[in-house]
C-alpha cells in the first residue's frame, strides 16, 4: 500500500491508490488538489493512530480488568444499589475466577463455551438465566469496544456463541399469580394487628398491578385524584432513562386506599405508602410481611409483585386485550412479556373469534356462495 501522490496522465488528475482503491483529488499541480491530498493523509494518519491505541490496549488489558472497569462504570451510571449492578458484579466474579489473568484477546467463543457448559453442569441457574449470562459476559465485551479497550471483532466473535434452546438444562416454574382469595385473607390478617401501613399499600397493588418499588415511592405530589380519571403520575422507574413516561390509572378501589390514608399528609413529597415508622417499604420488608402472615394463616406463600400478575391475569382473561394490559403494567404494545399472563390461549381465541364480522350487520348479507 502507498500514500504517494501520483499522476493520471490521460486525464491529468492526481490520485492515491489504497489497497485496490483509487482516490481522486482533482487536476494535477493545482493547490485545491494538494490541499485535499493533505486532508486525506491526515485523516488517513488519524484513523490508523485510533486503530493501533486499540489493538496495543486490546493486547495489554486483561480480562479481569476489563471486568472491573465494566463494573465501575455500571455502578457509576445505575449507583450501587441497583440491581443490575449486583448482577454485574456477579458476572465479573464468575469470569474471573478462572479468567482473571488472561489478556481480553484470548478470551474467545471456546472460553466462553466452556462457561456456558460449567454452568450448566452445575445446575444452580437455569437455561434462561444462564443464556442471560452468556449475554452478560459478551455485553462487556461489546462495552469495551464503545471504550476502545478491546477490538470488536473479539465482540463479533463471542457473540457467535449460540444460546441453550429448550429442552436443555432445567426450566423455571411458571410464574403465577397470588390467589385472591388469600390476598384478602392476608389484608384481613394484617387489618387485625394494626398494620395499616401494610394493608393499604397491598390494596393498592392489588388494584393498580404497579411494580411494588413505584408503590413504595409514591408521594401524594404524584397523586392526581381529582382528575379523570385519577391517576398516579411515577417519577422514578425502570424505563426513565429511556424517555418513556409512566402514568398508572387508578380505579374506585385504588382511590379509595390512597384516601384511606389522606390524614398522613402533610406535605406533597411526603409518601403516600410507609411503615409505622413513617419510612419508605423497603424491597424486602411487605414481602416479609405477607411472608409471615401466609405462614400464620397456613397459607401457600406469594410476593407482592405477584399481585401484578394476578392483576395482568384479570386483565388479559377478562377483557380479551393484551395491548389494554400492556398499558396497564407500564409495557409498551407489542410486548411479550405480556403474554406470560395470557393463559387461556383459546378463551381469548374465542373472544376474537366472536368479534369477527358483528360490525357488518346480518353475516347472511355476505355469503356468496
Amino acid at each position: 500500500m502507498s500514500l504517494r501522490l501520483c499522476l493520471h496522465r490521460s486525464k491529468n488528475l492526481a490520485y492515491c491508490r489504497v489497497g485496490s482503491k483509487f482516490h481522486y483529488f482533482g487536476t494535477w499541480g493545482k493547490p485545491e488538489t494538494e490541499q485535499r491530498y493533505r486532508d486525506f493523509l491526515a485523516k488517513r494518519l488519524a484513523v490508523e493512530s485510533q486503530r493501533s491505541q486499540c489493538e496495543s490496549a486490546a493486547q495489554s488489558i486483561t480480562v479481569g480488568a476489563l471486568a472491573q472497569r465494566w463494573v465501575a462504570w455500571m455502578t457509576a451510571e445505575r449507583g450501587a444499589t441497583n440491581s443490575k449492578v449486583s448482577s454485574a458484579r456477579t458476572v465479573a466474579l464468575d469470569i474471573c475466577r478462572e479468567h482473571a489473568a488472561l489478556p481480553a484477546t484470548r478470551f474467545g467463543p471456546r472460553v466462553l463455551q466452556q462457561i456456558q457448559r460449567r454452568l450448566l453442569t452445575d445446575g444452580l441457574i437455569c437455561r434462561s438465566g444462564i443464556n442471560r449470562r452468556i449475554r452478560d459476559i459478551v455485553g462487556i465485551w461489546k462495552w469495551g469496544v464503545s471504550e476502545e479497550l478491546v477490538s470488536s471483532d473479539a465482540w463479533q466473535s463471542l457473540s457467535s456463541i449460540r444460546p441453550l434452546r429448550s429442552g436443555v438444562g432445567w426450566n423455571p416454574p411458571p410464574r403465577v399469580a397470588a390467589d385472591p382469595v388469600d390476598v384478602q385473607a392476608v389484608i384481613e390478617f394484617l387489618h387485625g394487628r394494626g398494620m395499616a401501613g401494610a394493608v393499604r399499600c397491598i390494596q393498592f397493588l392489588r388494584f393498580t398491578g404497579c411494580r411494588p418499588s413505584e408503590a413504595y415511592g409514591a408521594t401524594w405530589g404524584d397523586m392526581q385524584l381529582q382528575s379523570s380519571p385519577p391517576l398516579y403520575v411515577v417519577r422514578k422507574h425502570k424505563c426513565r432513562g429511556y424517555g418513556m413516561d409512566r402514568v398508572v390509572v387508578l380505579n374506585d378501589h385504588a382511590v379509595a386506599a390512597v384516601a384511606s390514608g389522606m390524614h398522613l399528609r402533610s406535605r406533597p413529597d411526603d409518601l403516600v405508602f410507609c411503615n409505622r415508622a413513617g419510612h419508605a417499604w423497603e424491597k424486602t420488608t411487605l414481602a416479609h410481611a405477607i411472608e409471615r402472615s401466609c405462614a400464620a394463616l397456613g397459607l401457600k406463600k406469594w410476593t407482592p409483585y405477584q399481585l401484578r400478575h394476578l392483576v395482568a391475569t384479570e386483565t388479559v382473561n377478562r377483557t380479551g386485550n393484551e395491548a389494554a394490559a400492556a398499558a396497564l403494567l407500564g409495557h409498551s404494545p407489542d410486548s411479550r412479556m405480556i403474554r406470560r399472563y395470557s393463559r387461556d390461549r383459546i378463551a381469548l381465541a374465542m373472544l376474537a373469534a366472536r368479534a369477527v364480522g358483528t360490525s357488518h350487520g346480518d353475516c347472511r348479507a355476505c355469503d356468496v356462495s
